[in-house]
């Protein structure tokens, strides 16, 4: 068997594994319908982070046709981090908000993670339906198919972190920081897709990431810094490229406040906001925060103005 080496997976590694399987594979589509008794059922489509401006995030969504019926599967995805206050029930919120839309007749929500983590956390067992990392590993062993040794890499990864037990030192004043910017963010910026990894957050917690619709581009504020960047994950090499790019949909960048930068070994478009202070009370540095949203929220749209061809070709050069 061909070996594959990973620096790491994380839960978007594992949700877009799961979502191509659903697309390619009746088998793999059985490990879950089995679980609540539907014997045939017709693909209809797969959404990766599917967000409700009130309701919050599902990690997967996939429907299917059986009986006449639309039928909806909601999945959340752990591989070590701690479940979020209420996730459980907002998963069946988000259920009960897709039935009353139109958008599926009825709904069934998951939890797939590690086993030792369905057996030990607590927060997990709320999830009505469980399928384990380990019956995804078992379905990879048991196919013939060109893509099952990078598949299997990935899922053993995945099951060792979890295994390792990578713990938080929990700090309490980045961590109620933490979820007031959560809040605050899905109540005024609802379009944003901030990543949340979890619920307790370190005294180095103090970056945050939204995910764009390409997944070498996120944006990144770091807070601590006064930086907001829209980094092109991998591509220090193409910095004159991108400065090429963005000149030729902007103008004058400088004007408008943006730079383009080197970023480790990556590169990316950065606009400067005030400094701020995780461990300090969200309310007194509200004016400031509000400034690293609307960067946040300049650079999202930045984004999606960027032609398309020019992005793919960043990650086309010296491949």
């Amino acid at each position: 068997m061909i070996k594959h080496y990973f620096r790491d997976v994380v839960e978007h590694d594992i949700d877009m594994l799961i979502l191509e399987e659903f697309s390619c594979s009746s088998k793999f589509c059985k490990i879950f319908l089995s679980k609540v008794g539907v014997d045939e059922a017709k693909l209809i489509s797969t959404w990766q982070s599917k967000t409700d401006p009130e309701l919050g995030e599902s990690d997967m969504t996939v429907i299917f046709y059986s009986e006449n019926k639309k039928i909806a599967l909601l999945i959340e995805d752990k591989i070590d981090a701690i479940a979020m206050p209420e996730q459980p029930l907002r998963y069946t919120l988000r259920g009960n908000k897709g039935i009353t839309c139109n958008e599926y007749d009825s709904f069934y929500v998951f939890i797939v993670a590690p086993k030792n983590y369905l057996d030990n956390n607590e927060k997990a067992k709320e999830y009505p339906y469980k399928v384990s990392y380990e019956e995804i590993q078992e379905y990879f062993e048991n196919i013939l198919d060109a893509r099952k040794s990078f598949k299997l890499s990935q899922i053993n990864l995945a099951i060792e972190k979890q295994k390792k037990g990578y713990q938080i030192i929990k700090n309490s004043l980045v961590t109620d920081f933490w979820n007031k910017y959560i809040e605050y963010q899905k109540e005024h910026y609802p379009e944003l897709k901030l990543i949340i990894n979890s619920n307790i957050k370190p005294t180095s917690g103090v970056w945050t990431q939204y995910r764009t619709d390409n997944s070498n581009i996120c944006i990144c504020y770091k807070s601590n810094k006064g930086n907001v960047d829209l980094t092109f994950n991998g591509k220090t090499q193409e910095i004159e490229y991108v400065k090429t790019l963005l000149s030729s949909l902007i103008g004058d960048y400088y004007e408008q406040g943006l730079s383009v930068v080197k970023t480790g070994k990556s590169c990316a478009i950065r606009l400067r906001v005030p400094i701020v202070d995780f461990s300090k009370p969200f309310e007194n540095q509200l004016e400031s925060i509000i400034k690293s949203f609307n960067a946040v929220n300049m650079l999202n749209k930045l984004f999606y103005k960027l032609d398309i061809a020019g992005i793919c070709r960043i990650y086309e050069l010296n491949n």
